[in-house]
């Protein structure tokens, strides 16, 4: 491990007479040492740190339960890696730690570069949570630009459409019964208008649904009568340059 790989971050220490300052020092760490439990309590800013090295046998406060208190101080949004260093190996000790919050166990005697590789994995798992959280709070607000546009469109493509279709039902009173190609296009239009206006209300669904708060409403259809509804709604079009569609 090369020096200058702690990269300037900050960890707050808590020893008895072990020597994990010096230990680290050389590394390029900013560490903050208290020789009791109690005195890091009443002095550090656990939000502000990168990481904790706790010694098990520091006076004071019992170490896991430093832990619990560390863990507890940040609240559950922001992760703060503490590794125990103790010479107990025993498990119970160790689950216990574990259910406290601890993150990693270092045993006693303290190897110096083992201890600095587990302080330098401390240490990157905070940056990455860090960088992880300003990336979902990016995409939060990716998220929330996109659902206010889609909502600003419905709006202004919900009200012309409206228009549109009620200008063509008018329309219809007033064409000639016989004049079956302008009733037939106006019925058309009146149809792919029913269409369009369920699309556009669809799009603030299709936000929900991605949500996960809408769940599709799935229904069996007979794909030939869906098919074959189709060319009516292009028969004018078809007849004015004599043309016939035929679904297969």
């Amino acid at each position: 491990m090369d020096k200058g790989e702690g990269a300037g971050g900050k960890i707050l220490i808590v020893e008895g007479t072990v020597g994990l300052q010096t230990a680290l020092a050389q590394y390029d760490y900013h560490c903050a040492t208290f020789s009791s439990s109690q005195e890091a309590l009443d002095n550090c800013q656990p939000q502000l740190l990168h990481a904790v090295i706790v010694d098990m046998d520091a006076p004071g406060i019992d170490g896991i339960d430093l832990i619990e208190r560390l863990k507890a101080m940040v609240g559950p949004e922001i992760f703060l890696p503490i590794m125990l260093v103790s010479k107990d190996d025993h498990r119970e000790n160790r689950l216990r730690a574990y259910r406290a919050g601890c993150d990693d166990f270092l045993s006693k005697p303290v190897d110096h570069l083992e201890l600095a590789m587990r302080a330098a994995s401390l240490v990157a798992r905070k940056r990455q949570q860090a960088e992880l959280i300003q990336v979902n709070e990016a995409l939060t607000r990716a998220q929330s630009r996109r659902s206010k546009l889609a909502a600003l469109i419905v709006h202004d493509l919900r009200n012309p459409m409206a228009a549109i279709l009620g200008n063509v039902q008018l329309l219809e009173e007033y064409v000639d019964p016989e004049d079956k190609p302008q009733l037939q296009s106006l019925n058309d239009i009146n149809e792919l208008g029913i269409r369009a206006l369920s699309m556009i209300n669809g799009l603030l669904d299709v936000e929900e649904l991605e949500d996960g708060l809408l769940k599709a409403n799935r229904t069996e259809i007979d794909l030939a009568d869906f098919a074959n509804h189709f060319p009516g709604f292009y028969s004018t079009e078809a007849n004015a340059r004599q043309l016939r569609i035929r679904v297969e």
